[in-house]
């Protein structure tokens, strides 16, 4: 069967001990994987316990982007829903578009392989 973007299957994915050295980079590209591009780059569970962290850990991570997870957005728990309820879409920065395309084309490479 053919991969397509779009269809949101079950792949190889991104392991929480991979996602909490970037926390904030890794959510929001989890974020935009799913919500835009329809793909899933980390199972449910681990992007439960990924919420967890960023909101445990939120004052020592240190990510330029964080901003877009301002302590309010954490503190009502809005960033376990939807990237477009804490950024508008035309806002997302352009690195998080090219890391999600990039890391869902290696995520493809290695099921192609498996």
């Amino acid at each position: 069967m053919q991969w397509q973007l779009g269809e949101r299957r079950m792949m190889n994915q991104i392991t929480l001990d991979e996602a909490i050295k970037n926390p904030v980079g890794y959510w929001l590209i989890a974020c935009f994987a799913y919500d835009i591009l329809s793909e899933s780059i980390m199972s449910d569970d681990t992007f439960d316990k990924l919420c967890l962290h960023i909101q445990e850990n939120y004052d020592t991570i240190i990510h330029p982007h964080k901003w877009i997870l301002d302590k309010e957005v954490i503190k009502n728990k809005q960033f376990k829903s939807s990237l477009h309820t804490v950024i508008p879409l035309s806002n997302i920065p352009q690195i998080i578009k090219n890391s999600a395309s990039t890391l869902l084309i290696d995520l493809k490479h290695k099921n192609d392989a498996a």
